[in-house]
């Protein structure tokens, strides 16, 4: 099998239909469909029942976080390559074929990433995240920095074996633990780009305050700038943490700020 779609599921009953739908019209069928319920307490387990195709795999688990969720999905999943689509995301028509031709044009690359579209809560646009480069991106780092790509779960596709290499992502973290998998995953591998849309994303509750989760469980807890060698990824974790830091003062969370500054002084 060629693709592994994993789609951590928790409380998402008006959205995961037309997510799944949005993955069972793409004209490539070889692919199959991972829905790791996470302790949902609404009707989202019942929806995905009641959609009758063979692709679709459900595993229903007790509650333990996103990050847990997508990482039984890895151990579940039976596909070359791994992309993590969000319970209320949708892929664009012709996602698959998009991602197919990167395959067979990139050679060895692990990792292939296409354009996305960022959407509010009722639906309307607020960004377009078209990639600056087409093809292959020998030094990830730089390029991100550049901003010459973005990656988000819904527009990239990983190699299997690049993840097991890397290894999961961390379980201890609950706030930023994509980014730390992400530049993980940069530092072993070239990228492979696309300018072709292939996912909207829908942004959900960035109102909501970070103040109350605890520093050791946010990434920029844990970042410590000296033990990085990579200039330009050095340059990336540099900007994000005065961003945390920022938003920890602001929260009055000083403790979390000190530590922030403490690690990289």
């Amino acid at each position: 099998m060629t693709l592994s779609i994993i789609i951590p599921l928790y409380n998402k009953e008006k959205y995961i239909k037309d997510t799944i739908e949005s993955v069972i019209s793409q004209t490539f069928t070889d692919y199959e469909i991972l829905i790791i319920n996470d302790g949902s307490t609404d009707r989202s387990l019942s929806v995905v029942e009641s959609i009758n195709n063979p692709r679709i795999r459900i595993i229903d688990k007790c509650n333990e976080g996103v990050s847990a969720t997508r990482n039984r999905g890895v151990c579940e999943a039976q596909g070359e390559y791994i992309c993590f689509l969000d319970a209320d995301d949708h892929l664009c028509p012709g996602a698959f074929e998009e991602f197919n031709r990167m395959r067979l044009e990139s050679g060895k690359c692990e990792i292939l990433i296409g354009s996305f579209i960022e959407k509010d809560e009722i639906g309307h646009i607020r960004k377009t995240c078209i990639n600056q480069t087409k093809g292959l991106t020998k030094d990830p780092m730089r390029a991100l920095w550049n901003k010459e790509f973005s990656s988000r779960m819904g527009n990239t596709f990983i190699k299997k074996t690049l993840i097991e290499r890397v290894g999961l992502m961390r379980t201890d973290l609950t706030l930023y633990e994509d980014k730390e998998w992400n530049l993980r995953l940069f530092r072993n591998s070239c990228v492979y780009t696309s300018t072709e849309i292939i996912m909207e994303y829908k942004r959900n509750g960035e109102g909501l305050s970070h103040k109350s989760i605890p520093i050791n469980k946010d990434f920029a807890g844990h970042v410590k700038l000296k033990q990085i060698t990579n200039k330009y990824e050095k340059r990336i974790l540099l900007d994000f943490l005065f961003r945390r830091l920022v938003r920890r003062i602001i929260a009055r969370d000083f403790k979390g700020a000190m530590t922030i500054i403490k690690n990289n002084l």
